[in-house]
């Protein structure tokens, strides 16, 4: 079903690029400070990936949940209410202590599950010329919110002399994009979605091996990115950058992905097969972890763009292949459910896993040498994953699925 338009496509793009904005820095500014936040509560490196860690587990239970949400409410209501669930949460880490801190990380995992959820629900309602360019824009600010925060949380931080008001800033994305979104509800209107009927079930998906492939597939691609996002400004300083310094390659290897994600969301779709991208990206994150871990010199600028570009091709390929693999709306919203619900579930893991076992053996060398061995298995499921077949399940002459549930 499309949603006939009567907004520019200038306003909703802008609209939609304000939202997106917020899907991720929330989360990705606390890798930049994350050694000023261990001095000032005294604590340990599992427990700060704990804090990176919460929300994506919160991806993970409340996605489906959000679905459902959407369903009834609307997606431009229950989007709305995501974006004041996600400020609320930035005012609850303002208070001191670690426990409202881990509490408010949980709201903003929340308010961002919204997001994640049905702002590509949205853009699917839309004719097909507007998609494209609207999920570009998504994929765009998937990467472009992790290098702003990147680059500038730690200098606002100790220009303000307090990480909290440091994270706190960010919540002037929601104030932008709040207003932008009500104006475009109000002349949109509210949409939601129509009841589903189609043989297409979990059970007629979730036992074949292409399911599981793909789910390998965008599962350690989120583990790498979240667990990058919030320990590598640590690994390096370990290595003896400066603090500073490992912001900036922090930053430089999101702004690497942003043109690689969106040159391959549009290359893979004009190929048979993906497989030339879905074994790159790994082979590419392969090549910069093992340097990062071997050389961690005057070369690491180098790691960090290799590394950066093998985050965008793996990203943008995971984010596609649902759709690449299934014939209908109604599978591809399947397999995209399974995927993203157990992606981020295991995501969560990343992070803790991370600091715990840095924790256990005083070095970052065994945690990248777990990330590798993770990569090499994302590449022989994208091996699989990347060929031109499709996931076969029971079909239903005239079975259908509004586009807008996807």
């Amino acid at each position: 079903m499309n949603r006939t338009s009567t907004v520019p496509m200038w306003a909703i793009s802008v609209t939609v690029f304000l939202v997106a904005l917020n899907l991720r820095p929330a989360i990705t500014a606390i890798a930049p400070v994350a050694t000023l936040i261990r001095a000032d509560e005294h604590t340990d490196s599992a427990t700060i990936g704990m804090l990176s860690a919460a929300p994506i587990l919160v991806f993970g239970l409340l996605s489906s949940f959000a679905s459902r949400l959407g369903t009834r409410h609307g997606f431009q209501t229950v989007i709305a209410y995501a974006l004041l669930v996600l400020a609320a949460g930035f005012c609850l880490r303002l208070l001191p202590g670690l426990v409202p801190m881990l509490w408010g990380m949980v709201v903003i995992g929340a308010g961002i599950t919204g997001l994640n959820v049905l702002l590509p629900a949205y853009i699917k309602g839309h004719p097909p010329h507007r998609r494209g360019p609207l999920m570009g824009i998504y994929t765009v600010c998937l990467y472009l919110g992790p290098a702003l925060t990147a680059a500038v949380t730690l200098p606002i931080s100790r220009g303000l002399d307090s990480w909290r008001l440091g994270l706190f800033v960010w919540v002037g994305l929601v104030v932008l994009a709040a207003p932008a979104w009500l104006a475009l509800r109000r002349r949109e209107g509210n949409t939601g979605t129509a009841a589903v009927r189609s043989a297409a079930t979990v059970s007629s998906v979730i036992y074949q091996p292409l399911t599981w492939a793909i789910v390998a597939f965008f599962s350690i691609m989120s583990v790498l990115f979240f667990t990058i996002a919030g320990w590598l400004p640590n690994i390096l300083i370990q290595a003896g950058h400066g603090s500073g310094s490992a912001s900036v390659l922090l930053a430089l290897t999101e702004v690497t992905a942003i043109p690689c994600a969106l040159g391959v969301s549009i290359a893979i779709h004009r190929t048979r097969s993906q497989v030339w991208a879905t074994v790159l990206g790994p082979a590419l994150l392969l090549a910069g972890t093992v340097a990062i871990a071997l050389r961690p010199d005057g070369w690491t600028p180098l790691w960090m763009v290799i590394f950066g570009a093998g985050l965008g091709i793996a990203g943008g390929a995971s984010f596609s292949l649902p759709l690449l693999r299934t014939r209908s709306a109604a599978e591809a919203a399947l397999v995209a459910g399974v995927t993203q619900t157990v992606g981020y579930s295991l995501s969560a893991v990343g992070p803790v896993g991370a600091g715990a076992l840095h924790d256990l053996s005083g070095s970052w060398g065994p945690v990248l040498a777990v990330l590798a061995v993770f990569i090499v298995v994302q590449g022989v499921a994208g091996a699989y994953a990347g060929r031109s077949v499709f996931i076969e399940s029971p079909r239903e002459e005239g079975s259908h699925v509004s586009v807008e549930q996807f």
